[in-house]
C-alpha cells in the first residue's frame, strides 16, 4: 500500500535488506550495516506514490527529523529537532557547494557494504528528495543535504556538478515538484523531486555504500530521502537522473528541458525526445524481469522477448554535445530502432557510413569503439567537415541509412 510508513525498531540490518529486492549481481554483505541517528528518524515503506515520483516496491526514507511525516502539508516550516550530530561527509559536501554554511547536524546515516558479481559495472538506486525548506531558502546557506557516496565518492550530485547535491538549492528546482502553493501533494514537504535514478560506479567483490541526510546551519525544516531498489547493472554510465517512464502502450516521452533525464520507453512502439540536459534514453523494457514502469529498470542494454520499433527524436543541434563524453546516450539501441535528425537542420543530412566528413555538406558518421563498447554517431550540420553533435550508443552497432531519419 502507498505513503504507508513503519517506523524504524532498531534493527540495521533488516532496515537496509529492505533495499535489495532483486538478484541483478549485488547482494548485502552479512554483518556490514551500521546505523547512526535517532531510531524516530527513519521508517520503511511497502511503495511510494507522491506526484510524479512513484517507487513500486518496498523502501526506506531517511530524514533530518522526523522518519513518519504527516500525510498532508500540515506546516510550511515542520521540523523535529533530534540532538543528532551532524556528518564529516555531508560537511565537507555542504561546504564546498556553498561555501559559508554551517556545519551539519541531526544528521541520520545508514552505512553497509556490497558484494558485485563479475560483469557488474554500476549500482543503481530509485531516489527521491524531499524538504519543507522548499522554496523560500532554496538560495540560502541553510540548505539541508543528502548523498549516496559509493566507495567515499558521492553520486548524487546533479550533472555531476559539485556545486548541485542532492537538495533543494535554486539550481537544482527544475528536478522538484512544488508542494507548496497548494498542498496537492499529500504529504509534508513543501518540495518534493520527480523519481530520480542515482548510477554509480562500482568494481568486482566488496563495495563501501553510504546514505546519509542532515540539517544543515540548523536543526530547523525536516527534510528527507527514500531510497528503494538498489540493483546493479551491466552499462557503464553514471549520475543522477529524472525518471520519465513509459507504459506497456505507445507512449510520447518528452525530457524536461536544462535537467538530465533517464527515459524510459517500456513496451510498445515509443518515441523518445531529449532536450538540453544530458539524457539517457532506453527504448524497450524486459518484461520478464519487472523493469521499467515498476521502477527497477537495470539500465542494461537488454532486449525484451519482443523488441518494439522506436524513435529517438533530436529536434535540435544543441540538444547534443558535439564531445562524445558529455552527449545523450541510447542505451539500447537495436535494428528495429530509428534515430531521428529530421529537424535538425534546414537541408536533408546524409548518411556517409564510417567515411570521415568530406565538407561538402550536412552528413551523418559513426565509429565503433570495441575496447570501451559502444558505438559513436557524429553529426556535420553545416559542410565544415567539422563535428557539430554527438550521439553514444552503448554496444557495438554496424549502422545504415536505413537506422536514421534524415
Amino acid at each position: 500500500m502507498a505513503n504507508v510508513f513503519t517506523a524504524f525498531a532498531g534493527n540495521a540490518n533488516a532496515l537496509a535488506q529492505t533495499l535489495f529486492q532483486s538478484s541483478s549481481g549485488i547482494s548485502l554483505v552479512a554483518g556490514s550495516v551500521v546505523y547512526q541517528g535517532a531510531n524516530n528518524a527513519s521508517s520503511t515503506f511497502d511503495s511510494l506514490s507522491l506526484g510524479g515520483a512513484v517507487i513500486s516496491g518496498p523502501g526506506i526514507l531517511l530524514t533530518s527529523g522526523d522518519g513518519t511525516p504527516p500525510l498532508f502539508n500540515s506546516s510550511g516550516s515542520y521540523t523535529e529537532g533530534n540532538g543528532e550530530p551532524g556528518d564529516a561527509d555531508l560537511t565537507s559536501i555542504v561546504q564546498t557547494a556553498f561555501p559559508g554554511a554551517g556545519e551539519t547536524q541531526d544528521a541520520t546515516v545508514l552505512s553497509f557494504k556490497v558484494n558485485v558479481a563479475a560483469g557488474i559495472k554500476t549500482i543503481v538506486f530509485d531516489v527521491v528528495f524531499g524538504s519543507d525548506e522548499y522554496s523560500e531558502w532554496s538560495d540560502s546557506s541553510f540548505v539541508d543535504i543528502a548523498a549516496i557516496l559509493v566507495n567515499g565518492q558521492n553520486a548524487a550530485f546533479f550533472s555531476g556538478d559539485k556545486k548541485k547535491p542532492l537538495s533543494i538549492l535554486d539550481k537544482n528546482l527544475g528536478y522538484f515538484q512544488d508542494n507548496e502553493s497548494n498542498g496537492a501533494i499529500a504529504f509534508e514537504y513543501d518540495g518534493i523531486s520527480n523519481k530520480l535514478t542515482v548510477i554509480a560506479k562500482v568494481h568486482e567483490g566488496v563495495n563501501d555504500i553510504k546514505i546519509a541526510i542532515a540539517d544543515t546551519g540548523d536543526t530547523a525544516y525536516d527534510s528527507g530521502i527514500f531510497i528503494a531498489n538498489i540493483r546493479g547493472s551491466t552499462s557503464d554510465v553514471s549520475g543522477i537522473l529524472n525518471e520519465i517512464a513509459g507504459t506497456t502502450g505507445n507512449d510520447i516521452l518528452k525530457a524536461i528541458k536544462g535537467i538530465d533525464n533517464l527515459l524510459i520507453g517500456d513496451l510498445g512502439l515509443d518515441k523518445l525526445q531529449a532536450n538540453t540536459g544530458t539524457d539517457f534514453l532506453q527504448g524497450d523494457d524486459d518484461p520478464e524481469s519487472g523493469t521499467g514502469t515498476t521502477g527497477k529498470s537495470d539500465l542494461d542494454a537488454v532486449a525484451a522477448s519482443e523488441n518494439f520499433k522506436d524513435k529517438f527524436v533530436f529536434k535540435k543541434v544543441d540538444f547534443l554535445n558535439k564531445k562524445i563524453e558529455k552527449t545523450d546516450v541510447i542505451l539500447d539501441f537495436d535494428e528495429k530502432d530509428v534515430i531521428d535528425f529530421s529537424a535538425m537542420v534546414g537541408p536533408e543530412l546524409e548518411f556517409i557510413g564510417r567515411d570521415g566528413f568530406s565538407g561538402n555538406g550536412g552528413e551523418v558518421r559513426y565509429k565503433q569503439f570495441k575496447k570501451s563498447d559502444f558505438t559513436a554517431v557524429y553529426v556535420d550540420t553545416n559542410g565544415d567537415g567539422k563535428t557539430d553533435a554527438s550521439l553514444k550508443l552503448l554496444g557495438l552497432h554496424k549502422l545504415k541509412d536505413g537506422d536514421f531519419d534524415l
